[in-house]
């Protein structure tokens, strides 16, 4: 006799859907990453963009002395690919050498999102220091 029983055509769909299925869930994992990589190369773009505004606006426009927790500005609106975002915007003032006058500050840019069908926060931080 030639040809398969259907005991082996059995097997072999068995075999065929398990691999789908493992392909499928892959695929949509690289999809949900691939969104998320997205939304933080967006934010991460928003964050120094603010940062550029702020080098260009000099040492002179930041606040005297830093606000006590550090926030400055924020949370501002914003979206990230059509998602609703905060920004927040804090500054420090920085004594290297401990003789009671600020040196430098520093800036930190914070953007936080939701991503959809993820439930913890997304969050990017730029950080950078500015002299007088």
């Amino acid at each position: 006799m030639k040809g398969y029983t259907l005991i082996e055509v059995l097997v072999s769909l068995l075999l065929l859907t398990l691999i789908l299925l493992g392909g499928m869930s892959f695929y949509f994992y690289s999809d949900q990453h691939t969104q998320t990589a997205l939304h933080r190369r967006l934010a991460v773009g928003i964050a120094e963009s603010t940062m550029e505004q702020i080098k260009r606006n000099g040492y002179a426009s930041l606040p005297e002395p830093a606000p006590t927790h550090g926030l400055w500005q924020g949370p501002l609106t914003l979206n990230v690919n059509q998602l609703p975002a905060a920004e927040n915007i804090y500054v420090y003032d920085v004594d290297d050498n401990g003789d009671s006058l600020i040196d430098y500050k520093q800036v930190c840019i914070e953007v936080t999102w939701q991503d959809p069908g993820n439930s913890l926060q997304q969050q990017v931080k730029v950080d950078s220091f500015i002299a007088p």
